[in-house]
């Protein structure tokens, strides 16, 4: 099995240069970086979003594949140790994973609860050609899988080219 893999030259000293930074330059080039990089995955994922039939659920939320495509927004997050790190979100909650998964309607798997007895009655009437629900269709892992090099070659690029400006600015106040 080949194994695959990113390498980068230089990534040592890179890391040594942002550690003899001030942490407050650090976390604005990293912040710039991180945003970069998962601006690549987001637009990847957006243009993966499959097409999908509108449809409105029983509780009155509109589903449609256009609609997706305007809520795939990436923001950048601060964790444990001052790490940066992105996260994909739809805006208002939008229920990406209904497509990446499917619905129950859809699914050929068995639930391992049961089902409510309503709920069992609505997957019932719903087999056959008039299925209610989603069909699953995974796009977004695949997006990922496709985006994550780009992604990383974005923010390493974005590194080199932030680091001299940020220095830059700090020589030119002359202050830390």
């Amino acid at each position: 099995m080949a194994k695959t893999g990113i390498a980068i030259s230089g990534a040592d000293e890179m890391r040594k240069l942002l550690k003899g930074l001030p942490k407050r330059l650090q976390n604005r080039v990293m912040t710039k970086a991180v945003r970069a990089g998962s601006g690549e995955i987001r637009k990847a994922l957006k243009s993966a979003v499959p097409s999908v039939k509108k449809f409105t659920t029983s509780n009155g939320f509109t589903f449609s594949s256009s609609q997706l495509k305007k809520e795939i927004s990436n923001k950048v997050r601060k964790g444990k140790g001052g790490d940066k790190y992105a996260v994909i979100i739809t805006k208002d909650g939008f229920p990406w994973h209904w497509l990446e998964y499917g619905t129950l309607g859809y699914r050929k798997k068995p639930l391992s609860k049961a089902r409510s007895a309503k709920a069992q009655e609505l997957a019932e009437k719903g087999s056959g050609d008039k299925r209610m629900g989603v069909k699953k269709i995974p796009f977004a892992r695949a997006a990922f899988a496709g985006a994550r090099r780009k992604a990383f070659q974005v923010m390493v690029s974005k590194l080199v080219e932030e680091i001299p400006k940020e220095i830059a600015k700090v020589v030119k106040r002359g202050k830390l």
